[in-house]
């Protein structure tokens, strides 16, 4: 028995209909590699199992998380390794499938564990940030410009430290008041 494969390559390769023939073939169970798939209700850009094709074979990692909670490679790779203990205890082999390399990186090579959020600091900042109009927001778009919209949502942060330090050179705002 194997110990699991690994089919990586770019969205709309044909990864899927590889790792189901794999799969069926070798008996094996397929974990998602996908950093988006692991999301409940993000199917539009995400080339997703459709229904049929989870039914033909196992799949793990797939719709597991509403999009408000934070996934990434570390704790990718630790459901990855259960998952990989479960399926090898039915005998099966897994086939991890998808174009996040960095998440095989995470399992094969792991770097250090993510420290936790402090959930206080989280709502601080929330709290603060949540001050912040959303015409201050549009105003620093021009700081983002360029920047890939999906990259944008880190502007949920930049772009309110953008509107600090514009109200900075204004005079609006002391220094360390802004502190969370």
């Amino acid at each position: 028995m194997a110990d699991g494969i690994a089919i990586t390559g770019p969205t709309a390769s044909g990864k899927t209909g590889l790792a189901i023939a794999v799969a069926r073939e070798l008996d094996g169970e397929i974990i998602s590699m996908d950093s988006r798939q692991v999301y409940r209700g993000m199917d539009v850009g995400t080339a997703k199992p459709s229904s049929a094709q989870r039914a033909l074979v196992p799949h793990f990692g797939i719709d597991v998380l509403p999009p408000s909670e934070r996934y990434n490679a570390g704790r990718f790779a630790a459901d990855a390794r259960r998952w990989i203990e479960q399926i090898q205890a039915r005998l099966h082999v897994p086939v991890l499938v998808g174009g996040t390399g960095f998440f095989l990186r995470a399992l094969t090579h792991p770097m250090f564990g993510e420290p936790p959020l402090d959930p206080r600091r989280k709502e601080q900042l929330k709290q603060y940030l949540g001050g912040f109009t959303r015409e201050e927001d549009e105003a620093t778009h021009g700081a983002r410009t360029g920047v890939d919209r999906r990259a944008a949502r880190g502007g949920e942060i930049t772009a309110p430290l953008v509107a600090i330090a514009r109200r900075r050179e204004q005079g609006e705002v002391d220094r360390g008041k802004e502190r969370f």
